[in-house]
């Protein structure tokens, strides 16, 4: 599994940022409103971080061998969690970029709450993104040997 790119991430971000964008702006033109984005959202963004930055960090210690007891499929399985975590992170980011773009005209008129809240909500997905593509990078195992068969036992015919 390939790490993810900075470079991928920003163009999901921004292809993200962009259909989001169009769809908000249709919503509003045929009459619609988005809600504001709840406190609940950028809480939790946040709290997603915290937990693959501390299994993150705990697969690091393992492959450094300070963590033994470690089950590598757990390790795996966090792999594909700061994954999930950085393309989240990267859509979200476009989702709620958007609704900050969109609440610029509110707040010139006078509501600051939604584009408070979007910016908020934009910052914790800018955060939730940044720790997937950390802890992907530490969940990287170190290159092995030109054979690939460091310390392992040679097989040899039964006779």
């Amino acid at each position: 599994m390939k790490v993810t790119s900075v470079a991928r991430f920003g163009l999901i971000s921004v292809l993200s940022l962009a259909g989001s964008w169009v769809l908000v702006r249709a919503a509003e033109l045929a009459g619609f409103w988005l809600p504001p984005v709840p406190w609940l959202v950028p809480g939790l963004l946040v709290i997603l971080a915290a937990t693959v930055a501390v299994l993150g960090y705990q697969v690091r210690r393992f492959l450094a061998g300070k963590n033994p007891t470690l089950d590598p499929l757990q390790a795996a399985r966090t792999l594909v969690l700061a994954k999930a975590a950085s393309y989240c992170g990267a859509v979200l980011l476009g989702w709620y970029g958007a609704q900050v773009i969109m609440g610029i005209d509110d707040f010139r008129a006078g509501q600051t709450e939604p584009l408070v809240m979007a910016a908020i909500a934009t910052l914790a997905a800018i955060l939730l993104g940044g720790v997937g593509l950390v802890v992907e990078r530490w969940c990287r195992l170190p290159p092995r040997d030109e054979d690939g068969l460091e310390g392992a036992v040679p097989y040899s015919e039964p006779a």
